[in-house]
């Protein structure tokens, strides 16, 4: 990261920040089904760090990925400092519990609401519409939002070791912790 830029800001300056999904936006408030079913937004995970996953079990490149970034949330799976959020897209929640179930995949599957393909709106907060290529512009694409909400990582499409990421999710952990 550059010197002059941080990517942890107030919570003044973080309400401020242009709403978007680059380094330093505001991430767009989206409303999904948590695994346990309630209706939430990514706004009430503020005060933790935000692992955010956009997936689908059509997808080759996140089917490849998985794997290692069941890994990478075993590491974290106790912590309570962040939530991963891994969101499906294009299909319903059933048929992506059910190809993750098979696989031994335990990371929380959150509900964006498609029943398939042609389901592309993702809902945000306040009952306003958002294409999922805005968020996503190819799957999976991956954030990591600070407690704020603000995208301090950002990447489209698959990566091959989501284990090296964990001294990543560390800093920013410890800096939202130091704040």
């Amino acid at each position: 990261l550059a010197a002059s830029w941080s990517p942890y800001l107030s919570a003044n300056k973080a309400a401020a920040a242009n709403e978007g999904v680059m380094r330093g936006n505001r991430f767009p408030d989206l409303e999904l089904n948590a695994p346990d079913g309630t209706q939430m937004s990514l706004s009430t995970l503020k005060r933790h760090v935000v692992f955010l996953h956009f997936w689908g079990s059509w997808c080759p490149p996140c089917q490849i990925e998985f794997p290692e970034l069941q890994k990478l949330y075993d590491v974290f799976s106790n912590s309570p400092d962040i939530d991963f959020v891994l969101v499906q897209t294009r299909e319903p929640i059933t048929k992506s519990r059910q190809w993750a179930n098979r696989r031994g995949i335990t990371m929380p599957l959150y509900d964006s609401g498609a029943n398939d393909r042609r389901d592309t709106d993702f809902s945000l907060a306040g009952g306003l519409k958002i294409g999922d290529r805005r968020l996503a512009p190819v799957f999976p694409s991956t954030y990591v939002l600070d407690s704020n909400g603000i995208v301090v990582f950002a990447h489209a499409g698959p990566i091959a070791d989501w284990p090296g990421y964990e001294p990543l999710l560390r800093h920013v952990i410890n800096a939202v912790n130091s704040k």
